[in-house]
């Protein structure tokens, strides 16, 4: 008997949980039905517990946390399991409390349903009561001897002894450093229950995925064939950021000094206007006419130029937005154009305008 009680999950009683049924509002019956028996086989499918039931559920609102917390005791469960599914603007959303009764904690959790709510229900069920699996793994195809680093982490050198596990799926940074020099980079999602494969281009810094193999059944579908991700390859933005960051800076500038064309024009129809003034500075008679058309082309020139200088402007902001951010990203080095600054002064007065960069 000492032996039995020694060996894992033999004459020790499993963790015991309390689901209660869905609460619903404003879904049809039919879905609430679907989404209900998901969940129960999820839970059903949930090692090392064990569920228990009530002949009928505690008068508690999913709000109320202490009452579902006197409701775990008095069923001497160890969780409970308190689901919700709400409508949102045509989606459905699979909500849960999960409480544990002794502590009277509680931790709130929600999972958009996206086709069949099967893979919804089981991650939602995973998250809630077993967090430590919640996970996903991460399969790298690089160069014989590339460091494989993920989210500044190093995990070994290629080829990897199988796939790198324990990843809380969502976003993570790739990052491989080939061993002759040159490293990609990349963004790389990671789905719960699944192994996400990734190739390392061996001329490029492309990083392409490969596939995720076996998706959670209420995962984003997958397009046929592989789908490239894109590296920058001198910091940590993809390369569409990239581009968007150099194209917003280049265009900024150029804009800003295209402005400079009608705020020079402005300036010459103000001086011309003023030329016509006699010696006790007013306008003639004779001169009316040409003065008011001189000021309806400076108030017109002067509109265009700030036009031009505040769509510049905006553009450059823009590019200082995308610049800050990639500053931020971990992992890598920052080279030697990250480190230096890019700034744009604009002067604008009735003699002219001009553009001052530095990048």
């Amino acid at each position: 008997m000492a032996v039995a009680s020694a060996l894992p999950g033999v004459g020790a009683a499993e963790p015991r949980i309390l689901a209660l049924p869905i609460d619903a509002d404003g879904v049809p019956a039919r879905q609430v039905a679907e989404v209900q028996a998901e969940l129960d086989r999820a839970l059903a499918e949930l090692h090392g517990w064990s569920r228990i039931g009530l002949p009928a559920p505690p008068p508690c609102e999913r709000s109320d946390e202490a009452c579902l917390a006197e409701a775990g005791r008095a069923a001497r469960a160890d969780r409970i399991f308190a689901p919700s599914l709400r409508s949102l603007g045509g989606a459905l959303v699979l909500a849960a409390v999960s409480v544990d009764p002794e502590s009277g904690s509680a931790q709130r959790l929600t999972q958009a349903i996206a086709g069949s709510p099967a893979g919804a229900a089981r991650e939602l069920v995973v998250r809630a009561i077993t967090p430590e699996r919640w996970t996903g793994r991460l399969e790298v195809d690089a160069a014989r001897g590339s460091e494989i680093w993920i989210d500044g982490v190093l995990h070994g050198s290629s080829p990897l002894e199988g796939a790198i596990t324990g990843l809380v799926p969502g976003p993570h940074v790739l990052r491989v450093v080939r061993p002759g020099g040159g490293e990609a980079r990349s963004y790389v999602e990671v789905r719960f229950g699944a192994a996400t494969r990734v190739r390392v281009e061996p001329r490029s810094d492309d990083v392409t995925l490969v596939g995720v193999e076996p998706a959670p059944v209420a995962a984003t579908a997958l397009s046929e064939g592989p789908a490239a991700v894109a590296v920058d390859r001198d910091g940590g933005l993809p390369r569409g950021w990239t581009i968007a960051k150099w194209a917003l800076l280049g265009g900024g500038a150029a804009v800003a000094a295209a402005g400079t064309i009608p705020a020079a024009a402005a300036g010459a129809s103000l001086r011309e206007r003023d030329a016509l003034r006699d010696g006790s500075g007013s306008f003639p008679a004779d001169a009316r006419a040409r003065q008011e058309e001189l000021g309806r082309r400076y108030e017109a020139r002067r509109s265009a130029a700030t036009g031009l200088f505040v769509a510049g402007g905006a553009m450059l902001v823009g590019a200082g937005v995308l610049f800050a951010w990639e500053a931020l990203l971990p992992g890598g080095e920052r080279d030697e154009r990250r480190d230096r600054a890019a700034s744009v002064a604009l002067t604008v007065s009735a003699d002219g305008a001009g553009v001052v960069g530095r990048f």
